[in-house]
């Protein structure tokens, strides 16, 4: 179980850290800081699937269960971090709810400028939608399935990066 929940919290610690570094007037993580915990997350996902296969595969493991391990600690990396991210939407609601506002504010703005006008039930839409994802369910939902997303994307990377290259593996 080690082998699993010690990578799965420091990738959950790390894919969180960025909200610590929002913007104070529009509440949004700069692209850079965004960018560089995506990287983080890859390199420590490397690193846990190299250190499976030379702490408990003697050196030698195929795709298949360098893929397996790292799906398993994706799939905890994405549970821990959506009850993180919900905890911290919980104690964040109006904060959330302002980033949500300003966010469809200036997608409005922008329609203007594009099309010139906005349907008239365009503002209920847009007070439907906040109201939806303001919801600490919902945006916790939505972390999982992006965390889920990126984490199969590192995992079959870093599987195949790592797996040994002989071909009498399992």
């Amino acid at each position: 179980m080690k082998k699993i929940l010690l990578p799965s919290i420091s990738l959950a610690i790390i894919s969180t850290v960025p909200f610590l570094f929002k913007e104070p007037i529009t509440g949004i993580v700069p692209a850079y800081i965004g960018l560089s915990s995506y990287l983080i997350l890859f390199l420590v996902m490397l690193y846990t699937v190299r250190w499976y296969k030379f702490k408990y595969s003697n050196g030698l493991i195929s795709f298949g269960k360098a893929f397996k391990y790292a799906f398993k600690v994706t799939l905890c990396y994405a549970l821990i971090g959506s009850v993180i991210f919900f905890v911290y939407a919980k104690f964040n609601e109006d904060s959330l709810l302002q980033e949500m506002t300003n966010i469809m504010k200036t997608a409005q703005e922008q329609k203007i400028e594009t099309q010139g006008y906005v349907s008239a039930n365009y503002e209920k839409t847009i007070s439907s939608m906040v109201s939806i994802i303001s919801n600490p369910f919902v945006i916790s939902g939505i972390t999982f399935i992006g965390y889920l997303f990126w984490g199969v994307i590192f995992s079959l990377i870093s599987a195949a990066i790592v797996k040994s290259k002989t071909g009498d593996i399992e």
